[in-house]
């Protein structure tokens, strides 16, 4: 008895290192994992080569090898499974089946060193004179990882079969029932395999049955607690993912090939993202910079008109002042928000896309704007189809490319018309603002979208501007996956025409 006590310390021992190793492999990865799995299993081969037995009971006899570490190798496959995935699991299915054609290799190298025996050269050693490398001990072998193989599918289907029909079964049934019937079927197709006509078929069948199912029976409460209550809290918890029944075998071949394309998938996502970060942090950088050069000449201003504020007695004069001083806050302001705008959009820090009447926003514009062209002697003129043109995108974003567009033509055109136009084909919603304004000459037209920059003809104009309206529209325009056009001509006008895709916005007109 005090030897089956050890059989099931040992047992308890190397499981619990097992599912440890598992549960640190968030932490340290799983090769401590994978490299304990190929030491069990090559310890399994030594310890059957020494063919070590007990006999705790008249005509029971375990194995101190598979009736040990088989189980154990077997609960190892399921927790990878189960937790970590498909692929995880046929990767070290796919070693562990490697390790054991490698051993059946070097056990064919002795037998054919065994068979050369009795030439000149004489050949001596332990495993001569216990003859314990013979023919019979290779068929152990390759049934044994015959079996192996066989059992690791039985088992793994066995319990994503039970999981997917009836998935409110309780777990810990479902995984000891499956690891149960796999020792089962273990000891039943090893002793077929590998001594089915010899006198251990009958000596060894039923003491194998017995002791697999002690073993199964002695470790699946430890592993089901584990995957029942402890492995979810992983990080990289897969248990609850859906998999198909046959997922571990149909799989097979694929499996190791998909896993690797994952990987570059992966790899290509996180390069796409660092280049787009790089991105980001030179375009903060070159936003940083410029905002300092163009922020400071405006502050620099109210700081020398308060000082001559401070200094003035003439109530014209100091009128004069305040009325600069009002202006110039604005600008400074108008900046600052544009700014704002440009990082928010920047960081992606958007609102939810929602279904936009747009003619119906184009007409609150328009309204907004009327009276400031009547003021400055322009006729303002709306032009949109009778029925409504419907959009799914930013509300406010595509509210501030009508402000902006409108804003800019209003502000830059002395005399004559602006035009704010809508429609709309099968494919496209277009938007078009046309103006008779001071025009944007040809060789400025490339960099009108770059953040500050401000075209010749309106510096010239005397009119203050940010130099970022025009980069948030563009921003707003790629966002909703559309495309911006200009049209220009000095003193003559300028037209702005975008088109945004219906088919990104998923809107039916």
């Amino acid at each position: 008895m005090a030897n089956l006590l050890v059989l099931i310390i040992q047992l308890w021992l190397f499981t619990g290192a097992m599912l440890l190793l598992h549960w640190f492999s968030p932490r340290i990865g799983l090769a401590p994992f994978m490299f304990y799995i190929s030491a069990i299993i090559a310890i399994l081969n030594f310890a059957e080569l020494l063919a070590l037995f007990i006999e705790p009971f008249p005509g029971i006899v375990i194995r101190t090898g598979a009736h040990v570490f088989v189980p154990i190798l077997l609960v190892s496959i399921l927790v990878l499974y189960i937790a970590n995935g498909t692929a995880p699991a046929q990767l070290v299915l796919y070693a562990l089946t490697g390790v054991n054609i490698l051993v059946i290799t070097v056990l064919i190298f002795l037998l054919i060193y065994i068979g050369l025996s009795d030439t000149p050269m004489p050949i001596t050693g332990l495993l001569m004179q216990t003859d314990l490398i013979n023919l019979q001990f290779l068929r152990g072998a390759i049934a044994s990882t015959v079996t192996f193989f066989i059992n690791l599918f039985l088992m793994t289907i066995l319990y994503q079969g039970i999981r997917n029909v009836f998935p409110h079964f309780p777990m810990w049934i479902t995984i000891g029932f499956a690891l149960i019937i796999a020792l089962w079927t273990d000891s039943v197709l090893f002793n077929l395999l590998a001594n089915l006509g010899t006198p251990h078929f009958q000596l060894w069948l039923p003491g194998d049955v017995l002791a697999k199912t002690m073993s199964g029976l002695l470790i699946a409460p430890m592993v089901t607690y584990y995957l029942v209550k402890i492995a979810p809290k992983l990080s990289d918890y897969r248990g609850k993912d859906k998999r198909p029944t046959f997922d571990m075998l149909f799989g097979m071949f694929g499996g190791i090939k998909n896993t690797l394309k994952l990987l570059q998938q992966q790899m290509k996502e996180q390069q796409i993202a660092l280049t787009s970060a790089q991105e980001r942090v030179a375009l903060l950088q070159d936003m940083v910079r410029d905002a300092s050069h163009d922020l400071k000449t405006p502050i620099s201003s109210l700081i020398l008109k308060i000082q001559l504020l401070e200094r003035v007695q003439d109530d014209t004069t100091r009128k004069r002042y305040m009325n600069e001083l009002r202006e110039q806050a604005q600008q400074l302001s108008a900046m600052v928000d544009d700014l704002f705008t440009l990082s928010r959009l920047d960081s992606n820090r958007i609102g939810e896309k929602q279904i936009i009447n747009l003619t119906e926003m184009g007409n609150a514009v328009y309204q907004m704007f009327h009276p400031i062209a009547e003021q400055n002697h322009l006729q303002l003129v709306y032009h949109h189809p009778n029925t409504p043109i419907w959009y799914e995108g930013l509300a406010d974003e595509l509210e501030r490319i009508f402000l902006n567009l409108l804003g800019n033509a209003i502000r830059y055109t002395r005399k004559g018309t602006v035009i704010l136009s809508l429609d709309e084909t099968a494919d496209d919603v277009i938007i078009m603002v046309k103006d008779t304004g001071i025009g944007i000459h040809l060789d400025d037209l490339p960099h009108i979208f770059h953040r500050f920059f401000r075209a010749k003809t309106a510096n010239q104009s005397g009119i203050r501007g940010t130099g970022l309206g025009l980069p948030i529209v563009k921003t707003i325009v790629d966002l909703h996956h559309g495309n911006i056009h200009v049209d220009s001509q000095v003193n003559e006008g300028t037209t702005f025409t975008i088109r945004l895709p219906k088919k990104s916005s998923g809107a039916d007109s």
